[in-house]
């Protein structure tokens, strides 16, 4: 078994096999595990990648004798790609709000809504800017709900 490591160019050093202390987290490469064959067919054509002396992988092509048997010059070997660890990727939150500016004119008062569509003696403001999620329909008219609370604002009031 050869572990070889990827170069920072996406491509696989072959000519420097690595040991198992100089691979850290992150690190990609391919392990090549070489094999050996009998009992196959006979008088038939395989190919398959060998590791040579110096280190490189070459495509074969090898008939076998009548009695089933080979005499190869190399054993065949696997290509089996690795990653040590993770890879550390941020990962970005899709935002789960849409800003919305309430329609009408400036300091307008506009009713909220309980989630139950009763009006909740508070009201948000014309012109000003509102983060909102949640679409919802109740009693056949449309609301959105104001990101962070449990209030709601008739849809006619924003625009989005």
């Amino acid at each position: 078994i050869d572990t070889y490591r990827k170069l920072s160019n996406g491509k696989i050093d072959w000519g420097s096999p690595v040991g198992e202390d100089l691979l850290k987290d992150g690190t990609e490469g391919v392990i090549v595990v070489n094999l050996s064959l009998e009992k196959l067919n006979p008088n038939t054509t395989y190919s398959y990648l060998t590791n040579t002396d110096n280190g490189d992988l070459v495509k074969i092509e090898h008939e076998t004798t009548s009695n089933g048997f080979t005499d190869l010059d190399y054993n065949p070997a696997i290509k089996i790609p690795f990653v040590i660890g993770s890879k550390r990727v941020k990962i970005f939150s899709k935002k789960n709000y849409h800003k919305g500016k309430i329609a009408g004119r400036y300091n307008r008062h506009v009713k909220i809504y309980s989630y139950t569509a009763k009006f909740a003696h508070k009201y948000v403001y014309g012109g000003h800017i509102y983060k909102f999620n949640t679409r919802r329909t109740i009693k056949g008219k449309v609301y959105y709900k104001i990101y962070g609370k449990k209030q709601y604002v008739r849809a006619n009031y924003i625009e989005f």
